[in-house]
């Protein structure tokens, strides 16, 4: 965990004898931490969690006004980065899953709790968040540079369904979004390809060499205007060699064909 800047602690917790409690373990350990802002109940929680910043938030399980699990995806949902710590006063392995899976970091009991276990909780959440994160930014950075390649990108079924788009093979086809392109045409044989069969005769070349190159067609575009496009695609198949999809690029060479054309 990076400790470049000291730590802001949310306590929410009804019991003001065990919030100082946790305070004082704090005080204790070696995290750099310049401030625990304890309130006694949920909506006073989220306003200052709303209203401030925090790094950690360690929550009362059973706030006498709260609902438990449902507290969590409360906070989680106004801060969706900031890790949430339970307390609980029951070790019971229910529970604790319970917290988890509703969006905790951990789950502590009030009657284990010391210093020791306090601040190792906190960084291997934080830890754990910071991992998520990354995660996620990497996961975004990738979206960027799939949506932004001038080729389009895909993954379509035998039958002739879209499976995956990407942002490029939409603009190609004169969609607005991957999505639109792939409500729209649930039948490529039918609704793309202008010359009948191109696709029953894409699916024979697939099946005999599983690969194709600069396969060349005339395609509809969504306001019926017409372009040329070249698709290069292989065939993936299961263990049993099984087809089950086919995956692919494809480019506009829409202008390369028109200046062939006007040499000829």
């Amino acid at each position: 965990m990076m400790q470049a800047e000291t730590l802001r602690v949310l306590l929410i917790e009804h019991d003001e004898s065990f919030a100082r409690s946790v305070a004082g373990m704090f005080g204790q350990t070696q995290l750099r931490v310049s401030h625990v802002e304890h309130v006694q109940n949920l909506p006073a929680g989220l306003q200052k969690l709303g209203a401030e910043t925090f790094h950690v938030v360690i929550l009362d399980f059973f706030l006498p006004d709260g609902a438990g699990a449902v507290n969590i995806g409360l906070l989680k949902n106004l801060r969706p980065h900031v890790p949430v710590l339970v307390t609980g006063g029951v070790d019971d392995e229910a529970v604790a899953l319970e917290a988890v899976h509703a969006g905790a970091q951990d789950y502590l009991v009030r009657s284990q709790l010391n210093p020791q276990w306090l601040a190792r909780a906190v960084r291997y959440a934080l830890e754990r968040q910071a991992a998520e994160l990354a995660v996620v930014e990497a996961e975004n950075k990738y979206r960027g540079i799939f949506d932004d390649l001038v080729e389009g990108i895909f993954q379509t079924s035998p039958d002739g369904r879209y499976l995956m788009a990407n942002a490029a093979l939409a603009r190609i086809y004169g969609y607005n979004t991957p999505e639109e392109l792939k409500a729209a045409v649930t039948d490529i044989g039918r609704r793309l390809y202008v010359q009948p069969g191109r696709r029953e005769e894409f699916k024979r070349t697939m099946e005999e060499h599983d690969t194709i190159a600069g396969f060349e067609s005339q395609i509809f575009r969504k306001d019926g205007t017409i372009i040329w496009i070249s698709e290069n695609c292989r065939a993936v198949r299961d263990a049993q060699g099984k087809l089950l999809y086919y995956e692919g690029t494809v480019q506009d060479i829409s202008a390369r064909r028109e200046a062939e054309a006007k040499l000829r």
